[in-house]
C-alpha cells in the first residue's frame, strides 16, 4: 500500500503529512495549468480512520466537488471538522492556513478540488461579470449537490489525454466552465417546466435521431433560447444537446448492425451521418470498437 505520507503535487515541492493510520493507501496529484489555477485529483482508503495535514500558502480559494465517498476536513487549527459528502460541493478559503483531512474506517473517498489564488480568483470575476459567495476564512460551506454536468466536467478533467501546454489549456478552459456552471452561476437552477420541456425535447430526438436537427430548430420548438435549452440540457442530461444527437444516431445504428443487413455506407447515410468515416470514427469512439467488428462479433 501507499502511505499517505507519500502523498504528493506534481512539482514534489508540498507534501501531506499523515498523523495517524497506518494502513492507509492512496494519491493525491496536484497539478497547476495557469498562473493561479491548480486542481488536484485525491483518492484515498484507509482500514482503520486516519488523519493527515498540508500547509497552504498564500490566499486560495478550494473549490471542492466530492466524486465518491465522505471525509472529514477542517482548515485552520482551530476550526471544527466538516465532514464532506459525495455528490456535493464545497467552498472555503484558506490564507497560509493548514488543511486537515480525516479518513474514516472502510471508508473509499474521491474528490477534485480546484485551487484559484486571490489574484486569479479577482481576474475572473471581473472578466466575466459573475460573484461567488466570500465567506470566513477556513469556514467550509457546502454549496449544493451534483447535477449530472458537474460530475461530467469533473470526469473530463481528471482524465484528460492531452498533454503539454494544448493539456493545460483544455483543463484550464474545463476548469472555468465547471466554476461557471456551479459556484458561480448565481443560485440557477431548473424548474419542473423546464425540465419537462427538455425530456419533451429529448423523447423527439430519440424518436427520429436521423433527422439533421439544427440547435435553432430545436430551441424555437422548446420556446426558448439556444442558450438556455444548451444549459438545461447539461443540467437534465450531464451531456450537451448535439452529444445527446450522435448518441441517439449511434443507438439507431447499433440497431441497424443488429436487425439488418444493410452495409456500413447505407447505415451511416440512415442515421444522419456525413459519411462513412465519419460514422465509423463516432461509433468506434462511443462503442470501442469499428462497427464492421462490432457486427461480427454478433
Amino acid at each position: 500500500m501507499l502511505n499517505l505520507a507519500n502523498e504528493y503535487s506534481l512539482d514534489n515541492s508540498r507534501k501531506w503529512l499523515l498523523l495517524n493510520g497506518a494502513d492507509t493507501s492512496g494519491k493525491i496529484l496536484r497539478s497547476t495549468v495557469a498562473e493561479g489555477v491548480s486542481y488536484t485529483h485525491s483518492t484515498a482508503f484507509a482500514s482503520s480512520s486516519a488523519e493527515s495535514v498540508f500547509e497552504e500558502e498564500g490566499s486560495i480559494a478550494n473549490f471542492v466537488f466530492i466524486l465518491e465517498g465522505a471525509f472529514g476536513l477542517k482548515a485552520g487549527r482551530t476550526s471544527r471538522w466538516k465532514e464532506l459528502s459525495g455528490g456535493s460541493s464545497y467552498l472555503f478559503y484558506t490564507k497560509d492556513s493548514e488543511i486537515h483531512r480525516k479518513l474514516y474506517s472502510g471508508c473509499k473517498a474521491e474528490a477534485v478540488i480546484i485551487k484559484l489564488s486571490e489574484t486569479a480568483l479577482d481576474g475572473l470575476l471581473n472578466d466575466t461579470g459573475k460573484s461567488v459567495k466570500k465567506s470566513d476564512p477556513n469556514n467550509i460551506e457546502q454549496f449544493k449537490c451534483f447535477s449530472p454536468y458537474t460530475k461530467y466536467m469533473c470526469s473530463k478533467i481528471i482524465s484528460s489525454g492531452y498533454r503539454g501546454l494544448t493539456g493545460k489549456t483544455m483543463i484550464h478552459a474545463w476548469i472555468l466552465e465547471l466554476l461557471m456552471e456551479t459556484f458561480m452561476a448565481d443560485g440557477i437552477t431548473v424548474n419542473s417546466k423546464d425540465k419537462r420541456t427538455a425530456e419533451e425535447i429529448a423523447a423527439f430526438i430519440k424518436a427520429t435521431p436521423e433527422t439533421g436537427y439544427s440547435l435553432h430548430e430545436l430551441a424555437k420548438s422548446a420556446g426558448m433560447s439556444h442558450t438556455k435549452l444548451c444549459r438545461i440540457f447539461k443540467e437534465v442530461f450531464g451531456i450537451s444537446v448535439f452529444t445527446f444527437i450522435r448518441k441517439e444516431k449511434l443507438n439507431l445504428a447499433e440497431k441497424y448492425l443488429t436487425d439488418t443487413d444493410m452495409n456500413i455506407t447505407e447505415i451511416a447515410y440512415s442515421t444522419g451521418f456525413s459519411s462513412s468515416s465519419h460514422f465509423c470514427a463516432c461509433f468506434c469512439k462511443e462503442k470501442g470498437i469499428p462497427p464492421r467488428e462490432y457486427r461480427k462479433k454478433l
